[in-house]
């Protein structure tokens, strides 16, 4: 399973569609981005991202993962608003 951080960093510079924002918008260094983006390339043994002049854009295995992420990270956050509302009718 690739590191939280890395799929984390790979979010952010998808979305951004730029390692220093991505930086920017997870308050770490552009080359930390960079590094994290580079291990789970390795992990999953595909290139990610290429580079448009100061912008990357997916590769189709970057799409490919970035959906994926995408819709895990969204899953993740409606189980945890349904499991913090189901504690706070507890609660009352």
């Amino acid at each position: 399973m690739p590191s939280r951080r890395a799929v984390k960093s790979f979010v952010a510079a998808a979305r951004h569609q730029s390692f220093t924002r991505a930086a920017e918008a997870l308050c770490v260094t552009q080359a930390a981005i960079s590094r994290q983006v580079r291990e789970l390339g390795t992990y999953l043994g595909a290139e990610l991202f290429v580079r448009v002049g100061h912008a990357v854009e997916l590769t189709t295995a970057g799409a490919i993962f970035f959906d994926a992420a995408q819709l895990s990270f969204v899953n993740i956050s409606q189980a945890a608003e349904r499991i913090r509302g189901n504690d706070s009718r507890k609660r009352s």
